[in-house]
């Protein structure tokens, strides 16, 4: 059985030779936004520009790495109210 054209890895996605060790992996944080939209549910998606070395061209929910500076509870929220 042969998997669909659209979800087959791109040509380079897999580097070769595989590397002898593994990539240090590292804290990272995904942002799910949904709102009630005309026609039902919609979710924000953004597409990864295709130079990109990890994931390039793929449609991806926003997120980025974990700065420690997030933690910093001190911070104050500087956008919208709740009832925005």
């Amino acid at each position: 059985m042969r998997l669909p054209e659209e979800r087959v890895l791109p040509e380079g996605f897999v580097p070769e030779p595989l590397p002898e060790t593994p990539v240090e992996p590292k804290d990272a944080a995904t942002v799910v936004l949904l709102r009630e939209g005309p026609s039902g549910l919609e979710v924000f998606l953004q597409r990864r520009v295709k130079a990109m070395a990890f994931a390039g061209g793929m449609t991806v929910f926003p997120g980025g790495g974990v700065d420690e500076r997030d933690a910093d509870a001190s911070v104050a929220w500087a956008g919208p109210g709740p009832q925005w």
